[in-house]
């Protein structure tokens, strides 16, 4: 005999040999764990649609906002130091990877710079309608504890 859930045998209705019927329970499983699980799932998807519904916090923008400075701040640099690099390149001072190598640190942290401004007007417009529906739906969904296993 198998379960679909894990658990401690609590009561065997049935003995070796017995004749069942379709329907009839055959065994109980302890289902205290379970339940406490369920309780403990129940009480995290509340908190995080409380989270979604009340947005993100104001740290969570300010940092985001810093990331997209400092990268905007790493990426002029880089950019300066390109075009120098591709003076010294023309001038035959420098090689071809020595020039390629700031240049496409700077494409990057372009991109980089970029990624981190998406985020951040993410941010600022917020928790999605269609995050919370889903939200709520996951959370109405709540299935019941199995308690008898049947034959």
């Amino acid at each position: 005999m198998g379960f679909e859930l894990t658990g401690t045998l609590i009561e065997i209705a049935v003995d070796e040999g017995d004749w069942v019927q379709q329907g009839m329970p055959l065994a109980r499983l302890d289902t205290r764990s379970l339940a406490a699980q369920r309780q403990a799932q129940k009480a995290q998807a509340q908190a995080q649609f409380r989270e979604l519904k009340t947005g993100p916090r104001t740290e969570e923008i300010g940092a985001a906002r810093a990331a997209v400075e400092d990268l905007g701040q790493q990426r002029l640099l880089a950019e300066k130091q390109s075009k120098r690099r591709q003076e010294l390149y023309e001038k035959g001072a420098i090689s071809r990877e020595a020039f390629e190598e700031r240049y496409f640190a700077a494409q990057a942290l372009k991109k980089r710079q970029g990624q981190a401004r998406k985020r951040l007007e993410e941010l600022l417009a917020g928790t999605r309608v269609e995050q919370e529906k889903s939200d709520q739906k996951s959370r109405q969904y709540q299935p019941e504890t199995v308690v008898a296993i049947s034959a």
